[in-house]
């Protein structure tokens, strides 16, 4: 299942993590990214996915991780699904998952 719209510079820097991720021309010449088949369970998905990311965030390849807080989030299809893994909050953009936030605001 898709659960995200990965940019070209992305792919190709998970390129570099083949026990991870498969990526492939896709049929519109944009890169298709998959996780390795071989990972079965969310658990699994999430360590591999969470090591790539932090090498990258200690690589300083994206700007968007110097934002890395440490805040888990799932990654599904929709909403209500069962997460298909887990990933840093602040790497969420590098991937073009759905994101949700509740804010608050209060006046006094």
């Amino acid at each position: 299942q898709q659960v995200g719209h990965i940019p070209p510079a992305v792919a190709k820097c998970l390129h570099q993590y083949p026990t991870v991720f498969s990526v492939s021309q896709g049929d519109e010449a944009l890169p298709r990214v998959e996780l390795n088949k071989q990972l079965t369970s969310c658990d699994q998905r999430t360590a591999a996915v969470q090591r790539v990311l932090k090498e990258l965030k200690a690589q300083q390849a994206f700007p968007c991780l110097k934002g890395w807080r440490d805040e888990m989030y799932n990654v599904m299809p929709y909403f209500c699904d069962t997460p298909f893994f887990r990933m840093e909050r602040a790497a969420t953009s590098l991937f073009g998952v759905k994101r949700y936030g509740a804010h608050l605001n209060g006046y006094t």
